[in-house]
């Protein structure tokens, strides 16, 4: 062992990448061609595996067999991975470039939860000074627990988001990674774990904790979502955010938009953002409490709007001025925007948000 690290310490940096590549592709490769990940009836070239390893590791988009007919979703996963793993490779400036795609993603979702909410709910209209002494109080995210699937199909992170997505077994949702390269996922097989999983896993690293007053206010603790091998860099938000209540079942959040925006430099988004906030306020949550713990969340008839405004904004975001990596990262969260109206019409059933515990 000693003698492999001094052998692998005074090789160049141009050979350790090329063998990192080299290494990856071919442990793709097998992986492909384990049972596990190729359909029932169908029959995978050694040649085919390779070269599907190959395209996916580099992102060039060519293939000789379909995805989705060829591979189980295990199939599937790989090749997914293997992708990731080349955006590791790149450095760290790809990271900063995902990480920028995450708070992209962050802020759409976050405009169009603002945007989706209508002016014409009755209950709306209504001021509320009602307390809910039970939602009153600081409450915490619970432990993430990772629970470990059988047969071999990958790890499930049990924690404070809970996503409910009930909609016919054969819906897919088209995931284009760009040069030609698609991939179908089946939303309640793995776009569901997979949306799990990443919310639990990152979502301790941003937010502690949420404070909910007797008077209306609502306190976060919180921080920017850290680089890998950092630590959070917990803030406090107080008076960002304020709280009335409709009844036992129901809550109505509003957005300071003064204090939303204060830290935004570009004057042309701090004004777009705020227009938006000022527009629209009064935000429909439910609670539906788990013994003593109470579960916060939007469900269907929510989101259902909020996806088509979405959509619509999207589609007026200009793209002139972004580069390359950034153009593609927003052509894939459009891509997969556009599904969504056609899915969630099929979905009977949706809830996204959080269990919390004192």
């Amino acid at each position: 062992m000693k003698r492999f690290k001094q052998i692998f310490n005074h090789q160049p940096p141009a050979r350790l990448i090329a063998l990192g590549f080299a290494s990856t592709i071919l442990l793709g490769t097998l992986l492909l061609l384990m049972p596990f990940s190729i359909r029932s009836g169908i029959t995978v070239q050694p040649v085919d595996a390779l070269f599907s390893a190959t395209s996916a590791v580099c992102v060039t988009g060519l293939l000789t067999v379909d995805t989705a007919d060829t591979f189980t979703p295990v199939g599937q996963a790989v090749m997914a991975v293997l992708i990731q793993i080349c955006l590791l490779f790149r450095g760290q400036k790809k990271r900063r470039k995902m990480k920028k795609f995450i708070y992209l993603m962050a802020m759409v979702c976050t405009l169009g939860f603002f945007t989706a909410c209508s002016s014409d709910d009755d209950d709306n209209d209504k001021d509320y000074f009602v307390r809910n002494e039970k939602i009153e109080g600081t409450w915490g995210l619970q432990e993430v627990e990772k629970i470990e699937l059988e047969g071999g199909k990958g790890e499930f992170y049990k924690g404070s988001v809970k996503i409910t997505w009930d909609c016919p077994a054969d819906t897919k949702l088209n995931i284009d990674f760009g040069g030609g390269l698609q991939m179908p996922m089946d939303v309640k097989d793995q776009i569901l774990p997979l949306m799990n999983n990443m919310a639990n896993e990152y979502l301790p690293q941003i937010l502690k904790n949420i404070t909910f007053t007797k008077d209306g206010k609502i306190n976060a603790t919180y921080s920017e979502l850290p680089d890998e091998g950092e630590t959070s860099d917990w803030k406090t938000a107080d008076g960002y955010a304020s709280y009335t209540v409709a009844n036992d079942n129901l809550i109505y959040v509003t957005i300071d938009a003064d204090k939303a925006t204060e830290d935004i430099d570009d004057a042309e988004e701090k004004a777009q953002i705020k227009g938006i906030l000022q527009q629209y306020n009064k935000i429909p949550v439910n609670i539906r409490w788990n013994g003593t713990k109470p579960y916060f969340f939007v469900d269907k008839a929510f989101v259902q709007p909020m996806i088509a405004n979405l959509v619509a904004m999207l589609e007026k975001v200009p793209t002139k001025d972004m580069d390359a990596d950034d153009l593609q990262s927003f052509n894939m969260l459009k891509g997969i925007m556009v599904q969504l109206p056609e899915i969630m019409n099929k979905t009977t059933t949706f809830e996204l948000g959080l269990e919390l515990i004192k």
